[in-house]
């Protein structure tokens, strides 16, 4: 069973990969720093994961809508 953080962090990452393609990771980590500019040190926290577990995904080639948010912590 997965988290509210992990489902959190998963549909980020969905969500940034279908609006910006081979480009999420850097609008993941632009979001963080966007939040932490802001003070929102968990926001940047998500971001921050969001755009690991996306430069990961993207750096072995796999197919992001193969992969589940009980697959996150794997990476």
């Amino acid at each position: 069973m997965s988290s509210y953080r992990d489902d959190q962090i998963w549909a980020s990452a969905l969500a940034a990969e279908h609006d910006h393609g081979d480009e999420a990771e850097s609008y993941a980590r632009l979001q963080a720093s966007l939040a932490t500019t802001a003070g929102d040190a968990s926001e940047a926290a998500v971001w921050n994961e969001v755009a690991t577990l996306l430069h990961k995904l993207h750096s072995i080639g796999q197919p992001l809508k193969t992969i589940g948010p009980s697959d996150i912590q794997q990476l």
